[in-house]
């Protein structure tokens, strides 16, 4: 084969593969269609008055009148958020809807014309967000970088107080001192408080806790129990499951009854709010009317990126009332149990839950309702994999890892739901701190994922914050892990072929952005990275190249950046293997520009939201990050932006 023969062949082989569309592609190989400005408008979804965000990639409907639920978010053409078709149009207290039942996959009904909806910025600033250029004038947030906005997950509270717990028959034990929440400086070689398990991480890593239980105080029997007192959310003669996204507080020994959940921060009429519409960011503020029984009120924060299937959900809990009182927080979401007409189940339907190494559970997992093994579970390996039967159950893990994934088989489809969770914290429930429901298909087709914040103890007008993101990409089944970059079907890996390296490894991306294999020495110093390569959520990433080895690499992260060419976050890494190529075979390598040299990366210029910038890695990637940003407002956040990541360590392989 002629040298130009075989240059091509490189070029192909580090592309993605797939057939692609006609859709127009800019300069640096990115669809137009699917970076396009962020807009919010006004709209009607099945009969209800909603909010639409909306960007090119991905379509989310809220409904303010229903708990200021997010009942549509649509991808790629399908419906990846359940929405109960025998409750289309109605409202709590009326009749039941007698419109024609939804159509699973499709996407819904139609919509009226949409309008911009209404939003508390300068007149001159509510047109059309089509009609705005992206807002790069305004000065960024007090941050480290100006760059790293990271729709990420974590939990705040002002007074940042672990909840103790208490013991049957005993009173509550003090909890041990331990940091607040975000305030204490970050461990060397972490971007985020010590303590504190970021997003994807495992929990086995030197600057954490040696054992991987959720810390605090032992839980008690009785405690323990708890989760088989749970009540499913279907619809019953005392509760209607209009279905989507929503968050419950907790713990559930607060509400007034078992169940349901309280009528007015769950079913009632949120206010909402645009608060930014600036073509690169929509956000809207969805605040619920106070539960005078419990003391308290919720406000949401939904904000959609341009250029990504991410949405950041803020959940804020405030005490309205008189005394301090220990609080958590349950984000919870519906997703179809059927994929296309006639189906009341399907196997295609899957969901996926990381497991603790150091689970104070003899299978990593417990069974909140039904039993411990199902004909739908598939535990191995420090992951819980389902194939949804119409069988009804809940199980529960006490993972720190911070992530579940509803998957469609069948289109190799994923909404994944990630926060950042703290291993310092006391979780309610027996330490449960993610979980997975599926409802009889019989009565109604859907599954349930749920991520918790741990118990915090929240004085009079303080709050507790949750922050969840989601995202959409496709991939292959079954996936590994995942990160705020995106998901994992087959690691990476590197195999070193004489002065060449072979790259593998299967991935699905948020981002319509580029990857790149980014090479490290054992100081953890970037030496070059591969020409960037357009990726798009909407494909599967499939790696198979042969690159320039630099001398004296040890590692190699594949590192995902947006649109503009900021680093999001490195979504594996690998160690170099060592295997000699053989005798007379031919390699042609993709060449490396080294670090600092033209051809280079450039450096990311400052920008505005949705510039998103790293988080930590996958489960089981070391990936060391600089000391997170001082918070610009009160109280403290685990997970808010942090600086750019260093590269990753030296020891051993990750995913």
């Amino acid at each position: 084969m002629t040298r130009r023969a075989w240059a091509v062949a490189a070029v192909l082989l580090f592309g993605l593969y797939g057939c692609g569309d006609d859709t127009k592609e800019d300069k640096e190989g990115l669809k137009e269609s699917e970076t396009k400005e962020v807009v919010a408008l006004k709209s009607t979804w099945h009969d209800w008055e909603s909010v639409e965000l909306r960007n090119g990639l991905v379509s989310v409907q809220l409904v303010p009148r229903l708990g200021g639920r997010t009942l549509g978010y649509e991808f790629n053409g399908r419906s990846l958020v359940y929405a109960n078709p025998k409750l289309y149009g109605h409202t709590p207290g009326a009749e039941e809807s007698q419109r024609q039942p939804w159509v699973p996959g499709t996407g819904g009904a139609e919509q009226t014309p949409s309008e911009p909806a209404a939003t508390d910025q300068p007149n001159e600033e509510l047109s059309r967000a089509e009609d705005q250029g992206p807002n790069l004038t305004e000065p960024a947030p007090e941050r480290a970088e100006p760059t790293v906005d990271v729709p990420g997950g974590g939990l705040r509270s002002r007074t940042g107080r672990l909840h103790p717990v208490e013991t049957a028959g005993e009173p509550a034990k003090p909890a041990e001192s331990a940091p607040v929440a975000g305030e204490p400086a970050a461990a060397e070689g972490t971007g985020h408080a010590e303590g504190t398990t970021g997003i994807g991480e495992t929990e086995a890593k030197p600057d954490m806790p040696e054992s991987g239980e959720v810390a605090a105080e032992p839980v008690a029997h009785a405690a323990e129990a708890e989760p088989l007192r749970y009540i499913p959310s279907q619809t019953s003669e005392k509760y209607r499951n209009y279905g989507g996204q929503t968050v419950w507080p907790g713990p559930r020994s607060h509400w007034s009854q078992p169940w349901p959940p309280p009528e007015a921060l769950d079913l009632g009429g949120y206010e909402p709010k645009i608060t930014r519409t600036d073509g690169d960011t929509a956000e809207v503020e969805l605040l619920s009317p106070p539960d005078e029984t419990l003391g308290v009120k919720l406000a949401k924060t939904i904000t959609l990126f341009r250029g990504s299937t991410v949405i950041r959900v803020v959940s804020r809990l405030t005490n309205t009332g008189a005394r301090t009182r220990a609080w958590c927080l349950e984000d919870v979401s519906q997703h179809p149990g059927a994929l296309t007409p006639g189906e009341t189940f399907t196997k295609d339907v899957q969901m996926f839950l990381p497991l603790s190494p150091a689970s104070r559970h003899h299978l990593g997992y417990v069974a909140m309702l039904g039993t411990q093994t199902s004909d739908q579970y598939y535990p191995e390996k420090g992951l819980f994999r389902l194939e949804y039967l119409g069988q009804e159950g809940m199980v529960g893990s006490d993972d720190l890892r911070g992530w579940v994934a509803y998957a469609d088989r069948r289109n190799e489809t994923l909404l994944v739901k990630l926060a950042t969770l703290d291993p310092r914290g006391t979780y309610a429930e027996g330490g449960v701190t993610s979980t997975l429901y599926t409802a009889p298909g019989e009565a109604e087709s859907y599954v349930q994922m749920g991520l918790r914040s741990p118990l915090r103890e929240v004085e009079p007008n303080g709050d507790l914050t949750l922050t969840v993101t989601y995202g959409a990409t496709t991939c292959p089944l079954p996936i590994v892990s995942a990160s705020l970059a995106g998901v994992v079907n087959t690691p990476l890996k590197a195999v070193k072929l004489g002065d060449t390296v072979k790259l593998s490894g299967v991935f699905g991306t948020f981002y319509t952005g580029h990857a790149q294999i980014v090479f490290y020495n054992e100081a953890g110093q970037e030496l070059a990275r591969t020409a960037p390569v357009a990726l798009t959520p909407t494909q599967p990433y499939r790696l198979d190249s042969v690159a320039n080895l630099p001398d004296g690499t040890v590692r190699a992260a594949l590192m995902i950046t947006n649109s503009r060419r900021v680093d999001i976050a490195a979504l594996s890494d690998s160690g170099i293997e060592e295997i000699q190529p053989e005798p007379g075979a031919a390699v042609v390598a993709e060449p490396a520009t080294p670090a600092g040299e033209p051809g280079a990366t450039p450096a990311a210029e400052p920008v505005t939201e949705p510039a998103i910038g790293p988080e930590p890695a996958a489960a089981g990637t070391a990936m060391p990050t600089a000391p997170e940003a001082a918070p610009t407002t009160g109280g403290n956040e685990v997970g808010e932006p942090v600086a750019k990541p260093k590269p990753p360590g030296t020891a051993g392989s990750g995913q």
